[in-house]
């Protein structure tokens, strides 16, 4: 009986057990904001390129939606400046909750940074995605294209900065409540 209680403390006293999840850094977040500030390009395959559609035609595709085709890839801009984050971007679907159709969105999204975790606790740092909460400045615009309309879920300031190879790519914004992603 001692040996296996001996046993055990042994085993919690090693370094790889933690006692605590860890927190990001000052430091880390610092580096999310510089490499999600700009424009970024996500065509079909998911991960980020930047040539297949420049800033410029991005912004005249914003500014004139109807020029927008199917092969359009989802792009965004994001801005931070201090604790505020600004997105804006086009996304190729969105499914309104209880709807069997998707559509094509412009979507616009300002809100306050408040609080940042990792989104897998358990596999950080290794894991470096961060659930960001904010709070919404402006509520999230959606103008879905296929309908000529503007929309405004009940989004409550949950984003997620995904990162890959070390590098943080993209802004997600999606419902804790029901996992659904809206961009």
């Amino acid at each position: 009986m001692y040996l296996l209680l001996a046993l055990v403390l042994c085993g919690c006293a090693s370094r790889d057990i933690r006692w605590m999840h860890p927190k990001p850094t000052e430091a880390l977040l610092q580096q999310a904001y510089r490499d999600l500030q700009g424009f970024h390009v996500y065509p079909l395959s998911g991960s980020e390129a930047q040539d297949a559609l420049s800033s410029e035609e991005a912004v005249h595709l914003l500014s004139n939606p109807r020029l927008i085709r199917p092969s359009t890839p989802n792009f965004a801009f994001v801005t931070f400046s201090g604790r505020e984050i600004t997105v804006i971007g086009y996304n190729q679907y969105y499914r309104l909750e209880h709807d069997a159709f998707r559509s094509p969105m412009i979507y616009r999204y300002q809100g306050e940074l408040k609080r940042a975790d990792y989104a897998l606790p358990h596999m950080a740092p290794n894991v470096g995605d961060l659930e960001v909460t904010s709070r919404p400045i402006d509520a999230l615009e959606l103008w879905l294209l296929n309908e000529q309309r503007t929309v405004r879920p009940n989004f409550r300031g949950t984003l997620k900065f995904e990162s890959w190879s070390g590098r943080y790519t993209k802004v997600a914004a999606f419902d804790p409540r029901s996992w659904q992603s809206i961009f």
